[in-house]
């Protein structure tokens, strides 16, 4: 497999994956892309936890940080 994308209708992007090898070619953003044209979205959302490579990619589109703060709570057991 070389990329996945799922995509809610609402623009929420549930999970975005293209394979460590194939990075930073335009799959990516061509999957984005072409879901956008397809279901005529006009606003994307996503969430994601600390990974680098993930915000260098939402950075290169734009993507503005809400000022909504999310926690992420364990408990050690």
């Amino acid at each position: 497999m070389i990329g996945a994308l799922s995509l809610q209708p609402s623009g929420r992007i549930n999970f975005l994956w293209v394979d460590f090898s194939l990075r930073n070619k335009g799959i990516g953003s061509a999957l984005i892309g072409h879901a956008v044209n397809e279901l005529n979205i006009k606003k994307l959302t996503i969430n994601f936890p600390n990974n680098a490579s993930l915000m260098g990619f939402v950075k290169r589109w734009n993507f503005e940080k809400d000022s909504i703060s999310q926690y992420e709570m364990y408990l050690t057991l």
